[in-house]
């Protein structure tokens, strides 16, 4: 069974890199390292990291849809470096947070 998630999200629609990653359904980790290689979805610098939801859905939906993995494959070679949307499973429960 898939487990629920708390995701933050500020008033102005900012997100945690952490409540981002979650977001995506990824781990912290790998978003540090799409950031560091020019990769995933833009974000914000103030101090600490921050990614508006709407940036981060924008980032998901022109990703490339496949039916499967060997289609991936071809759109990858297609582009390389192309961004890949991550899974987004799992009850997401958004909660707005005052600065």
């Amino acid at each position: 069974m898939p487990k629920d998630l708390d995701i933050i999200m500020f008033p102005d629609g900012r997100l945690r890199s952490r409540d981002a990653a979650a977001y995506l359904g990824i781990s912290p980790k790998t978003l540090a390292t799409w950031r560091t290689r020019g990769e995933g979805p833009v974000f914000i610098k103030l101090g600490r990291i921050f990614y508006y939801k709407s940036d981060v859905d924008a980032w998901l939906s022109q990703a490339a849809r496949v039916t499967s993995t060997a289609q991936a494959r071809l759109s990858q070679a297609d582009q390389p470096r192309k961004k890949k949307a991550a899974s987004t499973q799992g009850a997401l429960a958004l909660k707005e947070e005052t600065p």
